[in-house]
């Protein structure tokens, strides 16, 4: 099987096939295998400023918090030269998706392409990281909006009242970005999120 390293988004060729409007519940890609990049950019202005190449394969996250704005871009592939910061760079994969065993234990990033309820969505959380070890962040939307985020580290989860449908691979990146940067996901409950 190829690992997408070959493609310059980074994104497999299963999971280009099996992705967009054909995928998952509502659009959601659940094969996606991906080689993925967050930056932090400077602030709303920049974040306004910068044209979003492909909005299938990049998703700004904007959290507001009471202190502070901070805006986040996760894009499939690798990090770009051009005094970026970039925060982290990691392998996403689709948990629903039919993967061998042995991309999921690969994965730094894990999510759910089908909505579940809370409890569900709690417990297929802990189950996924439990099962493979390098999972640094696992990400589930809910029934009726927003998703269920557990950080594996920590043990911590949270409900998360932003979603992404067809990019929750993507906001699982940028979520993951924010771990990487010191955030938490009790700063992130009490905060606006916006996905664009």
């Amino acid at each position: 099987m190829d690992t997408g390293a070959g493609d310059p988004a980074g994104v497999s060729p299963e999971g280009a096939a099996s992705g967009g409007a054909d995928g998952g519940p509502g659009g959601e890609p659940h094969a996606v295998r991906a080689y993925v990049s967050v930056e932090l950019l400077a602030g709303t202005g920049e974040a306004e400023q910068r044209a979003v190449p492909d909005p299938a394969t990049v998703l700004e996250l904007s959290v507001d918090l009471a202190r502070a704005r901070t805006a986040l871009r996760a894009t499939a592939g690798p990090a770009e030269p051009g005094g970026r910061t970039v925060l982290d760079e990691h392998f996403v994969v689709g948990a629903d998706g039919g993967h061998e065993p042995r991309w999921l234990d690969l994965a730094d990033v894990l999510y759910a392409s089908r909505p579940r309820t809370q409890e569900a969505a709690v417990a297929w959380l802990r189950t996924i990281a439990a099962r493979h070890g390098s999972c640094r962040i696992a990400v589930a939307p809910l029934h009726g909006g927003g998703s269920a985020v557990l950080d594996p580290e920590k043990g911590h989860v949270a409900v998360l009242p932003v979603a992404a449908p067809g990019r929750q691979w993507l906001l699982a990146s940028c979520l993951l970005g924010w771990l990487t940067a010191g955030g938490t996901l009790q700063e992130l409950s009490g905060a606006r999120l916006t996905c664009r």
